[in-house]
């Protein structure tokens, strides 16, 4: 009986023990997995408890077909050489314990969110230093140990990548390589990680022998900053500890070109020489219907060597009465100061010879762009953040202008309505008036025949009679006089650029904000009337007329008969007269002053009477011109007005199709500077470009250009809109203007 109990319990406890086992088998949580079919190259995996302890913890690891598990309470590593797959498990008794990953696998890992950032390097848009897709190098072979001893020697191995994957195969082996780069270049350190204690050590390679620069642990290598040598190479050579076994590595360094740092793809100027420069962002653009945000800003950020003398600038497009929040970090000692560009094309230095900028920079009433210019003695990182609470009532414009602009004024400075968005500002103590340009182009809103312009009207949600009062007007697009204008409400307008104004109309000082939009409510077409042709009505009126009108003619030709056909006399007298008067016209145009108010009419009168002159009279008075240029429906001709003068005569003969939004742009083809300095009769221009508007057919247009700079040579070209295509005309042969 006591045989059959104790082999009953026997089996009980048995039963139990296995329902223990299965029961602690199926609470062992996996807490995290990785798989790879396709994967070859040094892996290393370090798992770390966070806790005191974590009961169960143990890493399964499965290389090309072997399985491995490794456990331990507190520190579990694996690293090894993988040809062909690769996956693994992370376990534990409990799915709540805390725990870290550190791994290494031969191909790049991009986290989520790792391209996200608000810090914005200026290099090119050809220029990704980001771009992750091929910047990945896997050691295959081993690299070579030593340092090769001078630049005369063959190259053993070049790292053109930013990431390398390689190991130290036992206590003895060590890796050293050339860093691909071109002298004056920035090589940024970002991390070196692996399975055993490693060092970096940097080396100058030269012609004559190799030097060590400097030896850096694990701990020193994030943030380093290596200048690539004028004259050398500059090599790198990665140790460790000594300690046995197979020690996989990983090291990511940024390579920063100084030949491609600008947002032109050329080397940062000092002072800046790279463009416009850059706007003020706004933030946030995701923000409520009708919520008025006028906020922005962006970190920049760059490098100096100790090579580059010139150093470096940071241009932000700003505007006019905006308050600027700044922050400069530099990674070394710096000589900085700052700028203010004005919108008369002045420079205004506000700081100068600091270490650091101001936290704050208030912009003047005439501000257009504020300049950060630094040097250094060393090698440095550098970061400026700028940011407004309010950048005005456009980004890089600030404040708008209280005033319309005038002839010779640049249209950029003010700020544009878009049409059908809206349009938000703010006016504020004594700033009492905004103006605002409108651009009705050529072709919009339909591109078809007979459309002269565009009806529109504004909305606000304000009310268009409330305390702040809009006025579209409608402008001459010759010298910009107001010829109509309306209180918000429908008005016609050609095509061309018009103005929108705001204003305050309370008698204190006004503060707060305004938003208006422009409606397009379509085209305006031409007008005019279409008559009936009633003329075969009278058809015996206009004989009988014409007879009585035609006697008294009839009776001179009768008594001057004998002498008809001897008038040669009277007309050579009125060819002379004709050159005479040619003559006189010329001397005008070429003598008379562009800088007093008299000369300047008379100039602009004799080319009004040069233009109604005959074109082949004109062509025979002034002789053979510099250029000419004659296709079916377009002739053009310049002459210089006199031997060393600055300025030209350019005529411009139109067919029987007219020109829409003519401009003539003024070129050098050898790549000098051509300018235009001065247009008579006065016509918008900026730079290069003269904007004519149109050019009715079977006209003569003839104009006096100045032209500044000292090109060798000057081109020509007349474009626009023929029966809306676009048109352009350009004289083959360039005109020689400075030998």
């Amino acid at each position: 009986m006591r045989r059959v109990l104790t082999g009953f319990f026997s089996v009980l406890l048995l039963g139990h023990l296995a329902l223990i086992g299965s029961a602690q088998s199926e609470n062992i949580s996996i807490l995290e997995s990785w798989a790879s079919e396709e994967i070859s190259g040094p892996v290393w995996l370090h798992l770390e408890c966070e806790e005191i302890s974590c009961p169960g913890m143990e890493l399964r690891i499965s290389k090309d077909g072997e399985n491995t598990t490794i456990s331990d309470l507190h520190e579990v590593e694996w690293s090894g050489l993988v040809n062909s797959s690769l996956s693994w498990e992370v376990r534990a008794d409990s799915s709540s314990i805390g725990y870290n990953i550190e791994s290494i696998y031969p191909y790049r890992i991009i986290q989520d969110g790792q391209n996200g950032t608000e810090n914005l390097p200026l290099r090119c848009a050809g220029y990704n230093q980001n771009d992750f897709s091929e910047d990945l190098y896997v050691e295959i072979g081993d690299f070579p140990n030593l340092v090769r001893p001078s630049i005369d020697d063959s190259v053993d191995f070049l790292l053109s990548e930013s990431v390398l994957v390689g190991s130290l195969e036992n206590g003895a082996d060590k890796d050293a390589m050339e860093i691909d780069s071109s002298p004056g270049d920035i090589i940024e350190l970002e991390y070196l990680i692996g399975s055993a204690k490693m060092d970096i050590e940097i080396w100058d390679v030269q012609e004559n022998g190799k030097s060590l620069v400097e030896s850096l642990g694990v701990e020193d290598v994030p943030g380093k900053l290596l200048e690539y040598p004028m004259i050398g190479e500059l090599w790198i050579r990665i140790i460790h500890d000594g300690e046995d076994g197979y020690h996989p590595y990983k090291l990511e360094y940024s390579r920063y070109r100084a030949s491609l740092e600008g947002p032109d793809c050329k080397e940062i100027g000092n002072p800046w020489s790279n463009g416009e420069g850059f706007e003020l962002r706004t933030q946030n653009p995701l923000v409520p219907t009708g919520q008025m945000v006028r906020y922005g800003g962006l970190s920049y950020n760059g490098h100096i060597s100790s090579f580059d003398n010139e150093g470096d600038s940071l241009l932000i497009q700003v505007g006019s009465d905006v308050l600027l929040d700044t922050r400069c970090d530099f990674s070394g000692d710096v000589n900085i100061s700052v700028f203010l560009h004005q919108l008369d094309n002045t420079v205004e230095r506000i700081s100068s010879g600091s270490e650091s900028c101001s936290e704050k920079i208030t912009t003047g009433n005439i501000t257009n762009k504020v300049e950060f210019r630094f040097t250094a003695s060393s090698v440095i990182s550098w970061e400026i953040t700028v940011w407004t609470a309010d950048y005005g009532d456009s980004i890089g414009v600030g404040d708008a202008p209280e005033y319309l602009w005038e002839s010779g004024d640049m249209l950029t400075d003010w700020p544009v309505a878009e049409m059908g968005n809206e349009n938000s500002g703010s006016l504020k103590g004594e700033d009492r008036i905004d103006v605002y340009a409108l651009y009705i182009a050529e072709g919009f809103p339909e591109n078809k025949e007979g459309v002269i312009g565009a009806k529109v009207a504004l909305t606000s949600s304000q009310g268009l009679e409330s305390t702040i009062r809009f006025q579209i007007q409608s402008l001459n697009q010759t010298d910009w006089r107001i010829e109509n204008s309306s209180n918000g409400s429908p008005i016609e307008l050609p095509f061309g650029v018009h103005a929108i104004r705001v204003e305050g109309t309370v008698n204190e000082d006004y503060g707060g904000e305004y938003a208006f939009t422009v409606i397009l409510l379509g085209p305006v077409e031409d007008d005019a009337s279409k008559f009936e042709d009633l003329s075969g009505l009278f058809s015996d009126f206009y004989i009988l007329v014409g007879l009585v009108l035609l006697m008294p003619l009839m009776i001179v030709l009768w008594w001057d008969r004998n002498n008809l056909w001897t008038k040669d006399g009277v007309t050579v007298e009125i060819e002379r007269h004709e050159k005479r008067r040619l003559r006189r016209l010329r001397e005008r145009i070429v003598g008379a002053s562009t800088t007093e108010e008299s000369g300047e009419r008379i100039i602009e009168n004799a080319l009004s009477q040069l233009a109604g002159s005959a074109w082949e009279g004109v062509i025979e008075d002034w002789g053979e011109p510099m250029v000419s240029h004659n296709t079916g429906n377009v002739e053009i001709k310049a002459w210089r007005l006199d031997e060393g003068s600055q300025s030209l005569l350019i005529g411009i003969r139109i067919d029987s199709e007219a020109w829409d939004l003519a401009a003539i742009s003024i070129h050098s083809p050898e790549g000098a500077s051509a300018i235009i300095g001065e247009v008579f009769p006065k016509h918008l221009f900026q730079d290069s470009q003269i904007y004519l508007g149109k050019l009715e057919p079977n006209s003569v247009t003839f104009l006096r250009v100045g032209i500044d700079g000292s090109p060798k040579l000057i081109g020509f070209q007349l474009s626009g809109l023929v029966k809306g295509e676009p048109f352009a005309a350009t004289p083959i042969k360039a005109l020689t203007w400075h030998k």
